[in-house]
């Protein structure tokens, strides 16, 4: 558990530091999205929060889709 690095991009605004605990309560409440655009030093650049380690697709609403039905016979 780090100091508060993150930094978000919210409609041309952007917002932080956060430490990854509040990011994480941010994600899971719904404030922020897995998709919004994040950065954090020593990233390579901004992405999309769900593209870095411990933050894939945290929100309870971005579980996966269920496998597809077996094809009829």
């Amino acid at each position: 558990a780090g100091g508060a690095r993150w930094s978000l991009a919210i409609e041309g605004k952007t917002y932080g530091p956060y430490t990854d605990e509040a990011l994480k309560q941010m994600v899971a409440s719904g404030q922020v999205l897995p998709t919004t655009m994040a950065w954090h030093p020593g990233a390579a650049g901004w992405a999309p929060l769900q593209t870095f380690p411990g933050f894939e697709a945290t929100s309870p609403g971005m579980a996966p889709p269920p496998p597809p039905p077996p094809p009829a016979r």
